[in-house]
């Protein structure tokens, strides 16, 4: 999950493809990019509770499956 600034709209990030770009795993929020248009946007982001994988390396591909 991510958290978002009220600029961007759900839509625009929900199903949006990305890379982790500081760690994250349970109890430990890091950090995602993702494109959203023409710009790259980095997000706060902690793993999903029914994700298989629960915690995630720098470089990982990751999609945001929701949102806080």
């Amino acid at each position: 999950m991510a958290d978002v600034s009220s600029s961007l709209k759900k839509a625009d990030l929900e199903g949006a493809m990305g890379e982790v770009v500081l760690p994250i795993s349970p109890g430990h929020r890091g950090r995602i990019a993702i494109e959203v248009g023409d710009q790259r946007r980095y997000l706060t982001a902690q793993p999903h509770e029914k994700a298989q994988q629960s915690a995630f390396a720098v470089g990982d591909q990751i999609v945001v499956v929701g949102l806080e």
